[in-house]
């Protein structure tokens, strides 16, 4: 499968659970809310492919029960991260945005996601302190270039 995201995929999948589209050579940027009709999406995988400028609202409300989202090394940057605000990232337990040339720091309101688990950001260009509110998930300090966080009480970086 190649060529761009389709804009309205989601208004007829429903029911779909799962959906992996890693190493397709999918391009383009990701549509606006486009999981916003995916009502039982909770693992999506785009990871390896040439999507590229950021991560929009992918679902409008917060109704999709997204628990985990691999968009690694993919062309999402140079752009920060996406406000925590965004609904899909209220559930996650993984977050992979690895090798998309993201760039700025960890946004304060990240602080929130209390059910992530596992947050790889390596080969970015991240380079903001942790902003003090991280605290509350038991990290104290980051190098700029982590790589994954495991466990929201117990935070550790592994550095690539």
């Amino acid at each position: 499968m190649s060529g761009a995201l389709p804009a309205t995929w989601g208004d007829g999948l429903t029911s779909l659970t799962y959906l992996d589209l890693t190493d397709n050579q999918m391009t383009g940027a990701v549509p606006l809310d486009w999981l916003a009709g995916m009502r039982s999406l909770q693992e999506l995988l785009i990871g390896t492919n040439r999507l590229r400028g950021g991560l929009p609202n992918l679902g409008a409300g917060s109704g999709i029960p997204l628990r985990v989202l691999n968009a690694s090394f993919n062309t999402l940057g140079p752009s920060p991260l996406p406000a925590a605000t965004q609904p899909y990232l209220k559930r996650l337990v993984l977050l992979d945005l690895t090798g998309n040339g993201l760039t700025g720091g960890l946004p304060v309101g990240w602080s929130t996601l209390t059910e992530l688990t596992a947050l790889y950001l390596g080969l970015n260009a991240l380079g903001d302190p942790l902003p003090p509110e991280w605290s509350a998930l038991g990290v104290a300090r980051l190098p700029p270039q982590v790589c994954c966080l495991a466990s929201p009480i117990n935070m550790h970086a592994v550095i690539h």
